[in-house]
């Protein structure tokens, strides 16, 4: 080999050595960059999730300190005899009535707030007393052991439930009734005493107590949609005073149980992420630190 050939070896090979320090310099590079890159956004998920969970506990205490009454029993009366005057308000105004109920042929024509207001009239004051009488019972039952948020949601989940039902049920051309809110209410709020997403009433009630009443609530929905679904409510008819042609309308139970139970399980999944999302992970350094050490 002549010195011109050897020359030529020594350039090429430290070209070769070269190029490979700066393809391994890039990498390291490359990682250094993702890793910056990854955990900004590791940050900033875990800022969204503490604002989220921030938003939640102000939303708790402003609701439990402005709308909720001390004792349970207020609430349960005032609810039960809103229920009641606005029926008979329906009773004597005709026009009222038309303009609240769910009729699907005024749906159609625009009246779209009628899949909510129907959820709040009855076929009568005997309707209206019954589900007065179930919201006020669940109101005791869940005071100091469901928080006042968890309840507002189980309810509100009951009626967007019911609305779905009404919505694209074709047959169900006219409609009126707290029922199937109701069971979402009674559905979310048993389903969160199963969760242990409640507040003790003092601190010697037996702590796997709420979990058992939530089972039991579960329980007994279960069995009177079961036999509501066989037949078993025929007998209803008659005594909740609905007029002739008027039936129980069992689908609004059923989707209404469905939505406030899903609106309950949706806001502690919710809760447990954002309990478990505070945190930025350790690992997100390790690049980092690789690079100024090989740097």
């Amino acid at each position: 080999m002549g010195q011109r050939d050897a020359v030529f070896v020594r350039f090429t090979g430290g070209v070769r050595r070269a190029a490979g320090v700066y393809r391994q310099g890039g990498k390291r590079e490359f990682e250094f960059r993702y890793s910056q890159h990854r955990r900004l956004v590791v940050i900033k998920q875990a800022a969204i999730l503490r604002g989220v969970g921030s938003i939640m506990r102000k939303w708790e205490g402003n609701i439990k300190g402005k709308l909720w009454l001390e004792p349970p029993w207020a609430v349960a009366f005032l609810v039960l005899v809103a229920l009641v005057l606005l029926q008979c308000l329906v009773d004597l105004s005709p026009a009222l009535w038309l303009a609240l109920r769910f009729d699907r042929a005024a749906f159609a024509s625009g009246a779209w707030w009628q899949v909510l207001t129907a959820q709040g009239v009855h076929f009568g004051w005997m309707h209206a007393l019954f589900n007065g009488l179930g919201f006020a019972l669940l109101i005791v039952v869940f005071y100091g052991w469901v928080a006042v948020p968890m309840q507002w949601i189980a309810l509100l989940g009951g009626l967007v439930g019911v609305a779905f039902a009404v919505v694209l049920d074709p047959q169900c051309a006219v409609y009126a009734g707290a029922s199937g809110a109701l069971h979402g209410y009674w559905a979310g709020g048993a389903l969160a005493l199963c969760l242990h997403s409640v507040r003790q009433r003092n601190q010697s009630v037996t702590p796997y107590l709420p979990g058992l009443l939530g089972l039991l609530m579960l329980a007994a929905l279960a069995l009177k949609l079961v036999w509501q679904h066989v037949g078993g409510d025929r007998g209803a008819v008659a005594a909740l005073g609905l007029p002739d042609g008027v039936a129980v309308y069992a689908s609004a139970h059923y989707f209404g149980a469905i939505g406030g139970a899903a609106a309950a399980l949706g806001v502690v999944l919710l809760r447990a992420l954002v309990q478990r999302g505070g945190a930025v992970p350790a690992q997100t350094h390790s690049a980092e630190a690789e690079y100024e050490q090989q740097g």
